[in-house]
């Protein structure tokens, strides 16, 4: 489950949110992405990845023949994003004086794939609605699993506590509804 105490400081963070619904917290680190859960947890995030500058951008480029053939990223769209911004001064042809940015159509086949420091998240991003909703129970999945997990956890250390109070196995095997044997096992921690 690539479950991790603590958040490491050279990690970056994000806030993704739909329009009604909670914010899923993430965490970039060394190429990787996690959610951040309760308890300065991380969790491995599926799917998420960089977001590329082609899907960014979207279908809001245009294609002009004026001296020349281009492909025009609007000034609203090249400054929505400072790193977008980065990466269209960085490859662009020209910047005009109204901040649409003109890039060749060879340097836009090759380059609209980068990617840029923000996440793709399929269960907001992806176009495809089932795989929106295929991907917001995955991650609803996975955290079910982590508080099972947390929660046994938590159960078995109490177990371990209370035997050691001199309750007798099969009292403790009441409580639980569970065999005296489990009882056993759980308290010498297998």
């Amino acid at each position: 489950m690539n479950l991790t105490s603590i958040i490491p400081p050279d990690a970056r963070e994000f806030r993704r949110s739909r329009y009604l619904g909670d914010p899923i917290d993430l965490v970039e680190w060394n190429g990787n992405w996690f959610e951040k859960v309760p308890d300065a947890a991380i969790i491995a995030a599926p799917g998420v990845r960089s977001t590329t500058v082609k899907e960014l951008v979207g279908g809001r480029i245009r294609k002009t023949s004026r001296y020349g053939v281009w492909v025009e990223i609007d000034r609203d769209v090249a400054h929505s994003d400072e790193d977008l911004l980065r990466w269209c001064r960085r490859h662009c042809n020209s910047e005009l004086p109204s901040g649409t940015i003109r890039l060749s159509p060879k340097t836009w086949e090759e380059h609209s794939g980068d990617p840029l420091p923000m996440p793709f998240v399929p269960e907001f991003d992806h176009p495809s609605r089932t795989v929106r909703e295929l991907a917001e129970a995955e991650r609803h999945r996975r955290h079910a699993e982590l508080r099972l997990r947390t929660a046994r956890l938590k159960r078995d250390r109490l177990l371990r506590e209370v035997s050691q109070e001199g309750h007798s196995r099969r009292e403790l095997a009441d409580v639980l509804g569970i065999s005296f044997a489990r009882v056993q096992q759980l308290v010498k921690g297998r």
